[in-house]
């Protein structure tokens, strides 16, 4: 029911009650002395266990010092292992990113009980200039399950993360490929690897974030029912993507090398989102496109979207094939194409 944990030259001893697993700071430093300490101590809280499951009233914590003074460091390390680790490895690099800013804001040996909203603050205003919005919400988000981790495991009583010290989202306006520049982009991806060209194809023609296309495999595209089942990374959520004509037709003449494997290998085989990133990366340098404005692999799935809103599809239409939940942000993706729509309305108006 306890076992001994050894981290950073000390004995820790992990637990668990009521599914609840704690770790324990022993403050005993690692050494043939202390580790029989450290086995009578945790002789002692399985005997506490027993007494509990004898009798249910009785409360672990009201017998055990649970040390909510651990360091940030180790604080980070505890959430990493518990909340963070064995999901996508994006998910953990970014994390590890978030936590890298805070220690920058706030020294890792410091005692968590002694972080306060200051610090908090002290951390947003650092990350604020050196990243963009959307960035700074994310490393926020990372702190947030950080110390909200600690509430929840009891080494603190509240997070020092307040709401009112979170900035409010900048809503940018929509960029979408330019027809000059997606074509230029295309030309150099062709030229450069067919198969990469095609990558960027199915991005422009799905609407699908990097991530979730380079794991479709094989097997997932059903040409008899016309979809493609796609799993969302970002939700977990499962959707049907349409196999429109236009859509089929540039798979049939395009992609019979990536369809030519196994059916349990992804279409796409050797591909990852750091590899497809890192060459689009290149051709945006080779065009000098960052000089005029910012474009990214997201640009792909924001024209999908506003085409498909130009041809005009619903809101909800449009959210179904980019698999989300919420309109309000497909609501954005209507913005310029309704102001088009009006104009060519007002045009036809004056001329009668």
């Amino acid at each position: 029911m306890a076992s001994i944990v050894k981290y950073r030259n000390k004995y820790y001893i992990s637990y668990k009650v009521n599914g609840k697993r704690t770790l324990l700071n022993t403050k005993l430093v690692i050494s043939k002395n202390n580790l029989s300490k450290a086995r009578k101590i945790t002789k002692d809280i399985e005997e506490r266990i027993e007494n509990i499951f004898k009798d249910p009233a009785l409360k672990l914590n009201n017998l055990i010092s649970h040390d909510k003074n651990i360091a940030l460091y180790d604080a980070a390390h505890f959430c990493r292992e518990e909340r963070i680790k064995g999901k996508s490895p994006s998910h953990l690099r970014n994390y590890n990113i978030s936590v890298n800013y805070l220690y920058k804001a706030i020294p890792q040996e410091t005692l968590i009980g002694e972080i306060t909203s200051g610090h908090i603050s002290k951390f947003i205003n650092m990350i604020k200039p050196k990243v963009a919005d959307a960035t700074m919400h994310n490393y926020i988000r990372y702190v947030k399950i950080l110390f909200n981790y600690l509430v929840e495991e009891d080494y603190l009583f509240k997070s020092p993360v307040k709401k009112k010290l979170i900035p409010k989202v900048k809503r940018n306006n929509i960029v979408i490929f330019d027809r000059s520049d997606l074509e230029a982009i295309l030309n150099i991806a062709k030229e450069r690897d067919p198969i990469y060209y095609n990558c960027l194809m199915m991005l422009l023609l799905t609407g699908l974030r990097p991530i979730d296309l380079l794991k479709l495999k094989i097997s997932d595209f059903d040409f008899d029912r016309r979809q493609i089942n796609v799993k969302i990374s970002k939700t977990s959520k499962e959707i049907k993507f349409p196999i429109f004509d236009e859509l089929e037709i540039f798979i049939k003449n395009n992609m019979e090398i990536e369809f030519s494997n196994d059916k349990d290998e992804n279409v796409f085989k050797g591909y990852n989102v750091e590899i497809v990133s890192k060459r689009f990366r290149r051709i945006k340098k080779v065009l000098s496109i960052n000089e005029r404005f910012v474009i990214t692999l997201k640009t792909f799935r924001k024209t999908f979207a506003t085409g498909m809103a130009e041809k005009g599809l619903s809101i909800q239409e449009v959210a179904n094939l980019l698999g989300q939940d919420n309109t309000s942000t497909t609501e954005r993706y209507y913005v310029d194409v309704m102001t088009e729509s009006l104009r060519k309305k007002i045009n036809s108006l004056n001329n009668d």
